[in-house]
């Protein structure tokens, strides 16, 4: 979907904020800039730069598959 959409609209993003959708934030975040990159949260969060997106994203289940 994010692939897509950067196709479609030919930009790239720098970071990608993945969140559960059933997940309840009894706080607002705080700006995206104040928080680390490339953080993992169980399965609730994921913040990642794009370039680490693929390599977080698809090689575990590209090694899971071969």
């Amino acid at each position: 979907m994010i692939q897509a959409h950067e196709a479609r609209q030919q930009e790239v993003f720098t970071d990608v904020l993945i969140v559960r959708p059933d997940l309840l934030w009894y706080n607002a975040l705080p700006p995206l800039c104040l928080l680390p990159r490339n953080i993992r949260k169980w399965d609730w969060l994921f913040y990642l730069s794009r370039d680490a997106l693929d390599r977080t994203m698809r090689q575990p289940y590209r090694d899971a598959i071969s």
